[in-house]
């Protein structure tokens, strides 16, 4: 933390959840979080996300970025940074949360059960199954990493 409260989190194992200023964020092995003081905890992203990515999500969480900055990350987001389009399914004004979540299904495709309308209605048990799909898949990457080829759509070997 620097001397006008912001932060930046770094998780090395297991996963941390973040919460404060309205906002929500669990940020699991291998991602990343940045937080400023009175406004709560930015949209996590994985340590290898797109610099593109990163900064849309600076001008997102802390400026005031809207429209702009969603479809910043919408265009360079992969399948990796699937941790990110999940929590911005939920951050995003109504207008834009289809788009971001029609962008996280195309990269990785969201498990049985898991309805596009419940997911834009933001019901909980919907939403819950996709982020432990998206949190097994970044988990494998990261324990596998070096090891393995790990598909970020499916979480499975190459």
């Amino acid at each position: 933390m620097d001397a006008t409260g912001a932060s930046r989190l770094r998780v090395t194992a297991g996963y941390v959840e973040l919460e404060g200023g309205g906002r929500r964020s669990i940020v699991p092995l291998g991602a990343l979080a940045v937080t400023r003081s009175g406004q709560g905890p930015g949209t996590p992203y994985v340590e290898d996300a797109p610099a593109a990515l990163r900064e849309a999500l600076i001008a997102f969480d802390f400026e005031r970025g809207g429209a702009r900055a969603v479809a910043a990350v919408l265009r360079v987001a992969r399948a990796e940074d699937a941790v990110t389009l999940w929590h911005l399914v939920s951050r995003v004004d109504p207008p834009l949360r289809a788009a971001v979540y029609d962008r996280l299904a195309a990269l990785v495709p969201p498990p049985a059960g898991t309805s596009r309308d419940a997911a834009l209605r933001l019901e909980g048990p919907t939403l819950e199954r996709y982020w432990e799909r998206i949190r097994r898949i970044q988990w494998r990457r990261q324990v596998l990493k070096g090891i393995r080829v790990i598909d970020p759509r499916t979480g499975l070997a190459r």
